[in-house]
């Protein structure tokens, strides 16, 4: 994780935004960027973007707010991709 936000002041995200955010990297093409406030604030160009894809192949799950807790919960990409599609 390091790696990808060294340079970038990208610590936070919009709750509730994480599915538009895994679809924009799955697409796999920077344009048309994603979301508004969080991008905004802290630009992404395209190698920062192909960063964010290869560690959501690489990952194997994804970071989202859970309600029922409370909190930001990491589950595997299968149960990710069970979720979504609810």
């Amino acid at each position: 994780m390091h790696d990808v936000f060294e340079d970038t002041d990208f610590t936070r995200w919009h709750i509730g935004s994480e599915l538009a955010l895994d679809r924009w990297l799955a697409r796999g093409s920077f344009e048309p960027r994603f979301g508004r406030g969080l991008l905004e604030e802290n630009p992404v160009n395209e190698a920062f973007y192909e960063r964010l894809c290869d560690l959501r192949n690489r990952a194997g799950g994804w970071w989202y707010w859970k309600d029922e807790v409370g909190a930001i919960v990491w589950i595997s990409r299968a149960e990710w991709d069970r979720l979504v599609e609810q």
